[in-house]
Parts: C-alpha cells; structure tokens; sequence
C-alpha cells in the first residue's frame, strides 16, 4: 500500500513537473517570438510622457513624428518656458535632427484643427530657431503614429473618436521587421508630402 502511493505520488509530481515545463517551454517560445519582433513593450496608452522623454534626450541623430497634430508632442518636449518639457529643443541644440509630419487640417476634426494651428505656429518658429527641425503635411487621412528616436520606434493606431494619448502603441526597434513597412512608409510619405 504504501509503495503505491509512493508511485502514485511520483508519478503525480512528475506529471505537474512536466506540465509546468511545457507552459515555460510555450512561454519561451512567445518570448523569443516577440525579441524576433524586436519589440520592447507594448503600452496601453501613449500618455507616458516620461517614457518619450527619455527616448528623447538620449537622441543622437534622429526624432521622427508621424501624427495627428503633434500639439501634445511639442507641448510636453518643445515648450519654451518650462524646463521639464524642452528635451526636444536640447535635442536640436544637440544637432538632432528633427521631422515631423502631419495630415493637412482639413482632414482633422474641429478641435483637432484648432490644436494643428497652434502645432504649425510652433513648427514654424522652431524652423526659424533651427535647421535641424522640418516639418511637412501629407495629403489624407491619418491612420497611424509614429516616433522613430534614433534607432527605437513607437508605433500606434490613429481612431477617429479616441484620443491619441488614450491609444495603444509597441516600441521595438527600427531593424524589426513588424516595422520595417511604417518605416518605409514615413520616408515615402516625407518624400511626396507639401511643405506649408
């Protein structure tokens, strides 16, 4: 009696043993799944505005930005009265190189016009202050975000009625290939886009 329930007991151990290693094994496999993808994080919403800013100021050569109307981006790392938002004018000091591009404002909601006029207001003056900082619009609707900070990426959807803080968004690296077509995309785009 007691010897079966010694064997009854291995084997009982041995048979969760083995099922705790093939979820770790199906887990790996997703892991390495999305290190393939080159994806760092996933995050629920792009409201982190420390989370950009420290892409931002460890920039080097580059900060792209394909948006909606780039108001927040410009308020959070542009602004020139506070000190906790200017890491994309010590960007430019560096001599980063700074594009932004953007859907031409009639493709925008009314509010969302109204925040691109302040957007292109101070898009203007820092071409003025720095030709490192360019700006262009394409010609349709938006549909999705982007910000390339060297070689990391962030990329999200653009919805109609949701706010863009309020998007998800994945960052992983310029090389991935889950990116490779937003990439190509923004350089298309910046190609054929209209200067204002």
């Amino acid at each position: 009696m007691k010897i079966a329930a010694l064997f009854g007991g291995a084997a009982t151990g041995l048979f969760v043993a083995f099922l705790q290693y093939m979820i770790q094994l199906n887990e790996h496999r997703d892991i390495e799944r999305f290190k393939k993808l080159g994806i760092r994080e996933v995050l629920a919403h792009r409201e982190g505005k420390e989370y950009y800013a420290k892409l931002i100021e460890g920039s080097r050569a580059r900060v792209w930005v394909l948006g909606n109307t780039a108001n927040r981006f410009l308020e959070d790392f542009a602004h020139v009265h506070r000190e906790d938002s200017r890491a994309l004018l010590d960007a430019l000091a560096r001599g980063v190189r700074v594009r932004i591009l953007l859907p031409l404002p009639h493709y925008l909601s009314e509010a969302d016009q109204a925040r691109s006029a302040v957007s292109l207001k101070r898009m203007r003056e820092l071409s003025l202050e720095s030709r490192n900082f360019e700006f262009k619009f394409y010609d349709h609707q938006p549909a999705h975000s982007l910000v390339v900070v060297d070689d990391e990426c962030l990329v999200g959807p653009i919805f109609p009625h949701v706010e863009s803080r309020d998007s998800p968004a994945i960052h992983t690296h310029t090389g991935s290939s889950f990116v490779k077509h937003y990439m190509t995309h923004f350089e298309q785009e910046w190609a054929s886009a209209r200067e204002v």
